[in-house]
């Protein structure tokens, strides 16, 4: 079975499309930022024991639903994360938009009217059209956003501090998008129960293991691949099988 016919969370796979070894550290991780403090509003990976930093790259930081805080927080040479359940994580979106004038915006729900950020910011010179292109350019980067993070398995209300949205907003705005959250999110289904389908089968991972890098019940990631999944069981099983 060659596994580059299909989708799969492939940042979790080494080249040779085995587990990589260090995404078994994934729960210990997702743990530690669950146990996270709400008053704390980012972390270091370092702070976690014995843990191989550089084998952890943004999209898995996004994998367990916490994003690089922006530079225009927070100057430093290393990585530094949001932590997602601070209660002022919206207010580190990393939607940041630098305008033609030079002036860098993002959104947060507490500006008054939902305007840009350091929208006083612009330059005297700055030009009618400039500033319409920046309000575009957030849109648009929100709306790629979005779908990506939907594969990544982020619902609504994860989404909506990394926008510096309020969680009642995120159904309304995707509607501007002419789709979903649920839309958004479907992909993941798919990417997911065939990711556990290819591990389980064909890479000699148990079940258990890749339920607890997702995060998830093992039974949900089987139903997941029962209902999605595009990679083929083994011929030695039956397409009734329980995974």
């Amino acid at each position: 079975m060659n596994p580059a016919k299909y989708e799969l969370h492939e940042f979790l796979l080494t080249a040779e499309n085995e587990l990589h070894d260090s995404m078994r550290e994934l729960p210990r991780i997702r743990e530690f930022i669950e146990d996270l403090p709400k008053t704390a509003g980012s972390f270091r990976l370092k702070q976690i024991d014995d843990l191989y930093q550089p084998s952890y790259d943004d999209v898995h930081m996004e994998f367990l639903k916490c994003w690089p805080m922006h530079d225009i927080y927070a100057p430093s040479a290393e990585r530094v994360y949001v932590n997602p359940n601070s209660v002022h994580a919206h207010t580190y979106t990393d939607v940041v938009i630098e305008c033609d004038c030079g002036a860098v915006l993002s959104r947060n729900y507490e500006d008054a009217h939902n305007s840009l950020r350091n929208e006083h910011e612009h330059s005297d010179g700055c030009l009618p059209h400039w500033r319409l292109r920046a309000r575009s350019e957030m849109t648009k980067k929100r709306y790629h956003l979005m779908h990506r993070l939907g594969r990544l398995g982020w619902k609504g209300s994860e989404m909506a501090p990394r926008l510096g949205a309020q969680t009642q907003a995120m159904g309304p705005y995707a509607n501007q998008f002419n789709t979903t959250i649920g839309e958004m999110y479907a992909p993941y289904r798919k990417l997911a129960g065939n990711t556990y389908r290819y591990l389980v089968h064909y890479a000699d991972e148990t079940g258990e293991t890749v339920a607890s890098i997702y995060g998830h019940q093992e039974q949900t990631l089987r139903k997941w691949a029962r209902e999605y999944a595009e990679v083929p069981l083994p011929d030695a099983l039956t397409t009734n099988s329980d995974e």
